[in-house]
């Protein structure tokens, strides 16, 4: 009965990481590849099955993913990184927020492995650098005008006397 249940709650979890759409990744404690999904395999040219077992420098070339997982597994504790990675599905850069966990065993002593959740945030940081421009833009804009307004105001102070009355100009 034991056994049913596990095999129930396995199920249980593969369908909620098989209905994720984030990209999942799980590394043994030897940084082996230990599980992905299918927007893993895709974000990273993997195929859906079969890189079991490889280490994660072999599929991924990402430094700062690499030390997200080693200080997870050292210190025990949660790591988070934004980073950039160029997929090969669109030949374009992707930026991702990563969080990467331990796991542990039954009574929480030894680190097993690490999970990381790779959250695509390109939309927003294409939105992000949109507002960015326009904000830039529309400061610039602005600015041009009243550079020749004050330049205006300083020439007409320029021209007052000290009762406040204008100069001849000619």
């Amino acid at each position: 009965r034991k056994k049913a249940d596990v095999e129930k709650e396995r199920g249980e979890l593969e369908a909620v990481i098989t209905a994720a759409n984030d990209a999942i990744l799980a590394l043994d404690k030897d940084m082996n590849i230990r599980y992905y999904n299918a927007p893993m395999a895709l974000f990273f040219d993997q195929k859906e099955e079969g890189n079991w077992g490889k280490k994660i420098k072999e599929v991924i070339r990402n430094q700062s993913i690499i030390e997200a997982f080693e200080k997870a597994l050292k210190e025990k504790t949660t790591q988070r990184v934004q980073t950039s990675q160029e997929l090969s599905i669109d030949s374009t850069i992707h930026y991702f927020e990563v969080s990467v966990s331990p796991f542990f065993d039954e009574k929480r002593t030894k680190t097993r492995g690490a999970v990381a959740i790779f959250h695509d945030i390109t939309e927003h940081k294409k939105v992000e650098k949109v507002r960015m421009d326009f904000v830039a833009n529309a400061s610039h804009e602005l600015k041009t005008p009243l550079t020749s307004i004050q330049g205006y105001i300083d020439f007409i102070k320029g021209q007052q006397t000290d009762n406040g009355e204008l100069k001849e100009a000619f």
